[in-house]
């Protein structure tokens, strides 16, 4: 069975810099965004607000109604991963990581993209980037 999940792309503007949260797995040690499974009563955008909530305690955050992007895969256990990408503004920098990670990062754009693993996660943020940068 397919495995749902949501997460988000949390950005911050400090000053004339845009800066995009990734945090680390404290399992693979991968950089990623935070992200989730999704609760059986939840809506997908439920999911991706609990998720960051529960993995950084972020809370001042605004999502981008228009940026929404799917990705699937299947994970190292060989277990269909399906997960929802939603855009949030966070207009606080304070993050305090659940113990599912062990480090976060505020990075630009370049830097942000260069630390991501995955090529399905850099492809997600340059949308984000090119959506912020071009409305």
């Amino acid at each position: 069975m397919k495995e749902v999940c949501g997460g988000g792309i949390v950005y911050l503007n400090e000053g004339n810099k845009r800066l995009f949260l990734l945090i680390k797995s404290s399992k693979t040690g991968w950089w990623v965004f935070p992200k989730g499974h999704k609760l059986d009563n939840e809506i997908l955008k439920e999911t991706s607000i609990r998720e960051i909530k529960e993995e950084t305690e972020m809370k001042n955050l605004e999502m981008n109604e228009v940026y929404h992007e799917i990705i699937n895969f299947v994970s190292n256990k060989g277990k269909e991963k399906e997960v929802h990408h939603f855009l949030f503004e966070s207009f606080e920098k304070k993050v305090t990581l659940s113990n599912e990670h062990n480090d976060y990062k505020w990075l630009e754009f370049g830097d942000a993209y260069n630390l991501i693993d995955h090529e399905n996660q850099k492809r997600l943020l340059k949308k984000a980037n090119n959506l912020l940068e071009n409305g």
